[in-house]
């Protein structure tokens, strides 16, 4: 591997011989991968007989285990499983900063710099739809990654934005309990996985980005409630960016690091790579690739213990909460599902429906992407169901359902015709216990109503690994 030499030379100062070439050595290795399943919609047990490819647990996760995607028989991104969000690829040490935040379900979270969302969905899963998640991206294209990870693994409780610190302060003031800073970073701990980073490397390794970082924690830091704790997290080696910008925290606002747990090769962080070897920060966490089988990550965990408090600005928005619900929506409800959401507030957007089970905070400066569930549209004619709307539906909320085989399953996420009769209305198409999508029969008619922009192009190796 062609390292850039501004790296090499830095940690062969930094570390002592042995060291730095069992760090070097490893960056020439192989990266590994994990992947967790979704526990709003699977049991770990249904999770295992189902994905057969995996390997150990992750050690320090709930609910991740090693997985080789080079050794897989199914490429499982275009498997039907993937399109029922019952599972996120991740890198191991990746899993760790949301299960050191260790969200609880009526917690307010905010995961700051959210995309693609694996974080968020991990966080979700922890708060078991019961809470506030905002889910936030700065990136208009990178939001739409997230916005899709979040439909497939069914969310109910979150909201997504399109903004920056400043206007999620502006709306939120000192708000949340729990808050995840994945923080932009130079990407050196993804060397090894993703030899793009190489190249772009020393575009971001710069004084520049090191300030980005220190204004996201300074405006993370105001959002947070007194009490509630912060997680910093990044991929990348750097002091600059892990433990100096933890040690700019301690010195200017009030707040104390936790120890997490470290076993399995995590290390500690370096208190001497900091320019006032605090030896607080010893408490941060380390994740190298020749000490864990994952790559590289740093992770610290800090608790507001004081510090001013804001109230959010009222402004006015263009979604407008109701109590009652539209007729037609629970006309479609009461005919197709066994669920009301009678204690739900809804929210209205150019025809288009969402609900949430509080009236949270939000405002139109934060560029909203969705708010809780998106139920779907009314037209002059008719409420259509959305396709987000169904990945948050179990079997047993259906009245109507029909259940389909593999091969059928692939048709159906091709957007094909299936060969079926049925009385008129809406049926829910299911896959092993799990959701799929809609369909309507009108006349005897099969209506393939699978999202479009979802629609499977090719079934490239996607066999069925059940067999």
């Amino acid at each position: 591997m062609n390292l850039p030499k501004i790296f090499t030379n830095k940690f062969h100062k930094l570390m002592n011989n042995d060291e730095y070439e069992n760090f070097i050595k490893s960056l020439e290795g192989h990266s590994v991968d994990g992947i967790r399943y979704n526990s709003n919609k699977l049991t770990e047990e249904e999770f295992y007989e189902r994905i057969k490819s995996v390997s150990n647990k992750i050690p320090w996760t709930s609910d991740g285990y090693y997985f080789n995607k080079d050794e897989s028989e199914v490429r499982l991104t275009i498997h039907p499983y993937y399109h029922q969000g019952l599972f996120y690829i991740q890198e191991p040490s990746a899993m760790f900063p949301a299960e050191f935040l260790d969200p609880s379900p009526g917690d307010k979270v905010l995961d700051l710099c959210a995309a693609p969302g694996g974080k968020s969905v991990q966080i979700a899963c922890k708060m078991k739809n019961q809470g506030l998640l905002v889910s936030n991206e700065i990136s208009p294209k990178r939001v739409k990654a997230l916005k899709k990870n979040i439909e497939l693994y069914g969310i109910k409780n979150t909201i997504i934005t399109n903004s920056t610190g400043k206007n999620l302060f502006e709306t939120y003031g000192t708000y949340f309990d729990k808050i995840l800073v994945d923080a932009p970073c130079s990407g050196e701990g993804t060397f090894r996985k993703d030899k793009h980073s190489i190249k772009e490397y020393e575009k971001y390794a710069t004084e520049e980005l090191y300030a980005i970082q220190r204004d996201i924690l300074d405006y993370a830091f105001k959002l947070l409630k007194i009490g509630g704790q912060l997680v910093y997290s990044t991929c990348t080696f750097s002091p600059e960016e892990n433990e100096q910008q933890i040690e700019y925290m301690l010195d200017n606002y009030d707040c104390q690091l936790t120890t997490a747990k470290k076993s399995n090769g995590i290390s500690d962080g370096r208190p001497m790579w900091a320019k006032s070897n605090n030896s607080e920060l010893i408490k941060t966490v380390r994740f190298w690739p020749h000490k864990v089988i994952g790559e590289g990550h740093f992770v610290a965990k800090l608790t507001k213990l004081s510090g001013d408090e804001y109230k959010s600005k009222t402004l006015k928005i263009k979604w407008k909460p109701f109590k009652e619900i539209n007729e037609k929506i629970k006309i479609f409800i009461d005919s197709y599902l066994n669920l009301n959401y009678d204690n739900y507030f809804y929210f209205v957007k150019d025809e288009e429906y969402y609900i949430m089970d509080d009236k949270y905070p939000f405002n139109e400066k934060n560029k909203i992407e969705n708010i809780g569930i998106h139920l779907g549209l009314i037209n002059k004619y008719n409420f259509i169901p959305s396709q987000s709307f169904a990945m948050t539906l179990n079997k047993s909320d259906f009245k109507n359902i029909i259940e389909v085989d593999f091969d059928n399953a692939n048709k159906y996420l091709k957007g094909e015709t299936l060969l079926f009769n049925r009385e008129n209305g809406y049926y829910g198409i299911i896959y092993q216990n799990n959701i799929l999508g809609w369909a309507k029969f009108n006349s005897g008619i099969f209506k393939n109503l699978y999202d479009k922009s979802w629609r499977k192009v090719s079934d490239g190796n996607s066999f069925d690994i059940t067999k």
